[in-house]
């Protein structure tokens, strides 16, 4: 059986420059469209990073980017919503899914902080289907990160994301709570086993 890795990057916070390009989140009133399936996630977000998972359709190799957390900037200009516990759903079309790599951000410009791949011996390295209107839950993580450091003028931060155990009448009721017309569609969840808990699963990447 596959297993979720955990992840400890532990890097500069200027490594990268690139990027990183959203697909939309829908909105919590988004109705289900008839032609299209649904990506989505829970995440406790502790961290002041964005995090982020890319996921190709194996036949096509079309990426979509799923926002597992990170803040949102208020219409109004004012301070960013803080991180807290955040469900989000992408639209993509039917068809075969994986997770391909997973990246952290800055929540101002989504400039690309850290890039891994995804363990090919993570749950995630799994490809899986994604029927029309029908949603497919990846699970319940956290996220956090903690300066480490300083190597010359970086500042060195550690960025971690574990999974945490939920059910799937659990991970259901918690959608269903951010997307309520999505209730009743056919609903699969990745990583969720038999019982609620604390207890946290590696998921590295």
């Amino acid at each position: 059986m596959k297993s979720v890795s955990h992840l400890v990057a532990v890097v500069a916070a200027f490594a990268l420059s690139a990027c990183v390009s959203l697909s939309a989140i829908e909105p919590s009133d988004a109705t289900p469209d008839d032609q299209s399936g649904y990506i989505a996630s829970s995440v406790n977000a502790e961290s002041s990073a964005g995090y982020a998972i890319y996921l190709q359709n194996t036949q096509t190799k079309a990426e979509f980017v799923l926002k597992l957390s990170g803040r949102t900037l208020r219409q109004d200009g004012a301070r960013p919503q803080e991180p807290g516990t955040q469900v989000h759903a992408i639209k993509v079309p039917p068809g075969n899914y994986v997770a391909t790599r997973y990246v952290t951000f800055g929540w101002v410009t989504n400039g690309i902080m850290t890039e891994n791949a995804v363990d090919p011996n993570s749950m995630l390295a799994v490809p899986f289907a994604v029927a029309k209107r029908s949603v497919v839950f990846l699970g319940k993580f956290s996220t956090s990160d903690h300066m480490v450091g300083k190597q010359r003028l970086d500042t060195l931060t550690t960025y971690v994301i574990a999974g945490h155990s939920i059910t799937s009448e659990t991970a259901r009721a918690t959608f269903a709570g951010a997307y309520p017309a999505f209730k009743d569609l056919p609903f699969t969840c990745r990583t969720c086993t038999s019982k609620d808990g604390s207890r946290k699963y590696p998921f590295s990447m």
